[in-house]
C-alpha cells in the first residue's frame, strides 16, 4: 500500500471527522420531488423517487414547456430548488446557465476558457447542486463552486495542477461526487478529493489517467466507501482519506470505463462497452469477490438501473445499434432484450424511461418478464447521448449540439 497515495495535512484533520460532524450522516442523499441534484439523481443510481404521475401519454407526446440554447456537450442537467442548472461550450468557452425550472428562463450565466473539439466537443460532467452552490468540474480539470443564486464563483481550482495527473484520452468525464465535506474526483489513478467549502486538496492518488465514470457512494458491513472505476480497475476507497478498501482488475479497450458502477446492498455491478461484458461483484470491508462474468450487457456510456433483484441497462456502442436488456443480478441471466437503436434510461415509479440516441422518449414497464412499451414519441432532435433528467414532474432532455428541452409529466 506505500506509495499509493500522497497525503496532504487536511488528512489527519478529515480522519479524525470521519464518523463525527464530517461523515456523521449518510452521502446518499434521501430524495424529494423536484430534485436532481447529483449526477444520476438524488439516490446516485438513476432512479427519481417521484411517485403518482400519469403512466398514460398523449399519442402525440408530452406537453413541451420550454427550450433553451446552451452550447455543445454532452453533460448532465441538475435541478435543485426550482432551479435548473446545465452547461455547453462555444467558441472555446465554456458557460454555465442556471433556469427557472418552470419557464426555462435565464437567471443568470457564467463563462470560462475552455478549450474543446470538433469530434466530441463540450463538456462532459454535470454540475452538481447542494447548499446553495453549484460545482462544476471541465473536461479539461477546471473545478469551480458558484454561488446558486447569483452564479458568481466562490472558489476555483485546476485539479491538473494541485492533483498532478493527467485527463484521460477523451478528457475529464465523471460529475464531482459530494460526500459531507468533500468533492469527490475520478481523477488521478483511483480519486482525488477537495474540501467542498475551499477548494482545498484534501488528498490525492498517484498520478495517471482515470478512468470516464462518477464516483459511487456505497455502505457494506458498516464500512462505507466510494467506488471509482478507474482506467483498469474497480476501487473502493476510504472516503476520509482515499485510503484502497478493495480493488477489483477490470481493462477494456481505450480505458474506457465509463458507466456508473450501479449498487444493491453489498453486490455491485459492473460494465463496459467494446464487447467487454459485466459482472457482479460482492463487496466487503477490504474485498471485492466475483460472483458471475458474462458478455449480456456491454455498456458503453450508458449507465444501467436495478429495481427489485434486475438489472435494466443498454448493450452496444454509443451512437449505434443496440439493445435494452433485463438481466438477473444474482446470476446475470439476460430475461429479455430489446433490440433497436442504443440509448440511455431512468427509473421512476415502476416504470423506465429510456432515451435512443435519436431522441426518441419511451415509457417502458419495469418487469423481467417481458419488454412492454406503453408509450414513445420523438422528444428531441440530434445527439443525444445524455441521459435525462428528472424532477418536478418534468423531464429535461439535452443533445449534443446544444440545445435543451424541457418536457412536462403532468400536461402542466
Amino acid at each position: 500500500m506505500r506509495g499509493y497515495l500522497t497525503f496532504t495535512a487536511a488528512v489527519c484533520l478529515t480522519s479524525i471527522c470521519c464518523n463525527t460532524a464530517v461523515f456523521g450522516s449518510t452521502p446518499v442523499a434521501q430524495g424529494t420531488d423536484g430534485e436532481w441534484g447529483p449526477f444520476r439523481g438524488p439516490l446516485h443510481n438513476g432512479v427519481s423517487p417521484e411517485k403518482g404521475w400519469p403512466k398514460q401519454w398523449p399519442a402525440d407526446g408530452l406537453k413541451l414547456l420550454w427550450r433553451a440554447d446552451i452550447g455543445e456537450g454532452y453533460s448532465g442537467i441538475a435541478v435543485s430548488q426550482g432551479r435548473v442548472y446545465a452547461m455547453g461550450n462555444r467558441d472555446a468557452t465554456d458557460t454555465v446557465f442556471a433556469f427557472d425550472a418552470a419557464t426555462g428562463r435565464e437567471i443568470w450565466k457564467y463563462s470560462y476558457a475552455c478549450p474543446s473539439e470538433k469530434s466530441y466537443p463540450g463538456p462532459r460532467a454535470q454540475p452538481v447542486a447542494e447548499g446553495g452552490r453549484v460545482y462544476v468540474f471541465s473536461r479539461k480539470g477546471h473545478l469551480i463552486c458558484l454561488d446558486a443564486a447569483r452564479g458568481t464563483p466562490i472558489w476555483q481550482q485546476d485539479i491538473r495542477k494541485i492533483a498532478g495527473g493527467r485527463p484521460p484520452q477523451w478528457d475529464f468525464s465523471g460529475s464531482p461526487l459530494i460526500y459531507g465535506n468533500l468533492l469527490i474526483l475520478n481523477a488521478n489513478e483511483a480519486g482525488v478529493a477537495v474540501d467542498k467549502n475551499t477548494g482545498n486538496l484534501v488528498w490525492k492518488s498517484a498520478a495517471g489517467a482515470p478512468g470516464y465514470a462518477t464516483p459511487v457512494p456505497y455502505e457494506t458491513g458498516g464500512t462505507r466507501g466510494v467506488a471509482i472505476f478507474a482506467a483498469k480497475k474497480l476501487v473502493g476507497v476510504n472516503p476520509a482519506d482515499g485510503r484502497l478498501l478493495c480493488s477489483f482488475d477490470w481493462v477494456t479497450s481505450y480505458d474506457v470505463n465509463a458507466a456508473d458502477p450501479l449498487f444493491a446492498g453489498d453486490r455491485v455491478f459492473i460494465s463496459s462497452g467494446y464487447g467487454r461484458g459485466c459482472a457482479a461483484l460482492k463487496i466487503g470491508a477490504a474485498s471485492a469477490e466475483k460472483l458471475w462474468e458474462n458478455k449480456a450487457v456491454s455498456c458503453h456510456i450508458s449507465s444501467p438501473v436495478f429495481l427489485d433483484g434486475y438489472i435494466y441497462a443498454y448493450d452496444g456502442q454509443a451512437g449505434g445499434r443496440g439493445a435494452l436488456k433485463c438481466i438477473e443480478m444474482a446470476t446475470g441471466k439476460e430475461m429479455w432484450q430489446k433490440e433497436g437503436q442504443g440509448g440511455s434510461l431512468i427509473f421512476s415509479d415502476g416504470m423506465l424511461i429510456t432515451l435512443s440516441y435519436g431522441g426518441r422518449l419511451s415509457l417502458v414497464e419495469a418487469s423481467p418478464k417481458a419488454y412492454r412499451e406503453l408509450a414513445s414519441f420523438q422528444a428531441h432532435k440530434g445527439t443525444c447521448w445524455t441521459a435525462p433528467s428528472m424532477a418536478g414532474g418534468r423531464i429535461y432532455i439535452r443533445n449534443k449540439e446544444g440545445e435543451m428541452v424541457c418536457w412536462s409529466l403532468t400536461g402542466k
